[in-house]
């Protein structure tokens, strides 16, 4: 990789996350720590303000204005791909979202580019089936609610027709059985459950902080399929 291409890949990198360590921009580009400082410097010098924080790392100054990134034709094929699927396996809000982000994206496609995009994406034949439970808008809602660790107050009806009010903090979201599965603790069962997202009838995002602190893992539930 040239240095003009680091230099945009550590932008990258510090455009999409808050704080990134030197050691950890060494590592994802497989250069020495000098050369980290180095290139901090290089994009100092060219108007990006780069601060470092003690015990966090990197990160740009708040306010500071970065042109958009360019998409070539292949990265920008591969979200239109995306954006498809995520009009068969997820919901409408994020559906919707999906929809939205792609026009932007289409946006900043290098102009000479652009043609060929819109001639893939209409031409294109790709057939996903539907899942069945295209109508539910809950799935923005929750990853809201995962990320912020805010508990969230739901409705829900049971396989037996039961219904109920439960407050839950949820941890996160699984696709299986052909629906999503949100994973969470529930205060009225005093556990963690497996609700079918489907069933949810209604949901409120609360700013009520989790009260626990979770160490069940994904990735650990799955493995009893």
């Amino acid at each position: 990789m040239n240095r003009i291409d680091r230099l945009m890949g550590l932008l990258t990198v510090l455009q999409s996350r808050k704080h990134v360590s030197a050691e950890k921009l060494a590592e994802k580009f497989d250069i020495s720590l000098r050369t980290v400082y180095r290139d901090i410097k290089a994009l100092n010098e060219i108007g990006v303000p780069v601060t470092f924080e003690v015990n966090r790392g990197y990160f740009i100054a708040q306010g500071y204005f970065l042109p958009p990134l360019v998409f070539t034709v292949e990265e920008a094929n591969a979200l239109i791909l995306l954006q498809t699927l995520a009009g068969r396996f997820a919901d409408k809000s994020v559906s919707k979202n999906s929809v939205s982000a792609l026009n932007k994206i289409k946006t900043v496609v290098r102009s000479h580019d652009r043609e060929a995009v819109e001639e893939i994406a209409a031409q294109t034949d790709i057939f996903v089936p539907a899942n069945g439970h295209p109508e539910t808008t809950w799935l923005t809602a929750i990853q809201q609610g995962i990320a912020s660790k805010y508990c969230i107050k739901i409705g829900y009806t049971d396989s037996k027709g039961n219904h109920t009010v439960r407050d839950i903090e949820p941890v996160g979201l699984i696709f299986y059985t052909n629906q999503w599965h949100l994973i969470a603790w529930c205060d009225l069962r005093l556990g963690y459950r497996d609700f079918k997202v489907p069933m949810i009838t209604s949901l409120f995002n609360t700013t009520i902080a989790f009260t626990k602190q979770h160490t069940f893992k994904i990735e650990d539930y799955i493995k009893f399929f």
